[in-house]
């Protein structure tokens, strides 16, 4: 059976150390483990955060870079053996700047959390970087803590215990004010957030140019297609 496979229903170690012959007792050491043990089964919870490019809208329920990712994974590692939800804000911004809407600060966030997933998949910035009032330098250490915030919702995976968070660079090809702060602030400060952290997997998507509608911002079918790829490819690598 593939390791794929065993993600769709395992029992962590200390679990299976639990069922001894009655009359026998278990170590400290695991009585400690059995307090800190969840047991898991089914699929792989993946919660996809982030700004419209999320969202989708516009695309179609079968459009957008959540919906692609989840036929990637089930093509790649089975039917039922990851469940993606998307967690998208249009508008979000990384950052709390007056008058924006955070992402922390929103119910969906709050919604993510109570998903309870194995593995999130962040992808914010793109908004900081384009309004006017956005605050791009500013994105790493909100990253930062948004990510401090998400380790406490999150389920163990034992397979992926050392990256349960896959950063991805926001996209963004408008000329001007959004491509000069993505490349001078918002990918260097993720860039630095991955760095900083041993959990986190940074993936870098490059976006052709049909990858995005008109206005240079929002991802087209093909540009969703683009990112969920390079996710797919990222989680299963992990």
């Amino acid at each position: 059976m593939s390791m794929l496979r065993l993600l769709a229903g395992w029992s962590c170690r200390c679990c299976y150390d639990m069922k001894r012959p009655s009359g026998t007792s278990a170590r400290p050491a695991q009585d400690a483990k059995r307090r800190d043990c969840r047991e898991e089964s089914g699929p792989v919870r993946i919660a996809c955060l982030g700004d419209s490019n999320t969202v989708g809208g516009g695309l179609g329920k079968t459009g957008s870079y959540p919906a692609q990712l989840q036929r990637h994974l089930n093509e790649e590692a089975g039917m039922g053996t990851f469940v993606v939800k998307p967690f998208g804000v249009n508008g979000a911004v990384a950052v709390a700047t007056p008058g924006k809407k955070c992402y922390e600060h929103q119910q969906r966030c709050a919604d993510a959390a109570a998903f309870a997933p194995h593995i999130f998949v962040v992808m914010l910035g793109t908004n900081d970087a384009w309004h006017r009032a956005g605050e791009p330098q500013k994105v790493g250490d909100s990253i930062m803590a948004l990510l401090d915030r998400l380790e406490k919702a999150r389920s163990p995976l034992p397979l992926n215990r050392r990256c349960p968070f896959f950063l991805v660079l926001p996209p963004g090809a408008k000329d001007g004010r959004l491509r000069d702060n993505l490349a001078q602030h918002v990918h260097p400060e993720l860039r630095r957030v991955a760095k900083a952290r041993a959990d986190t997997t940074l993936v870098d998507v490059l976006v052709s140019s049909d990858g995005y509608r008109p206005d240079a911002v929002h991802l087209s079918k093909q540009g969703a297609g683009q990112v969920a790829s390079s996710v797919a490819t990222a989680i299963l690598r992990s």
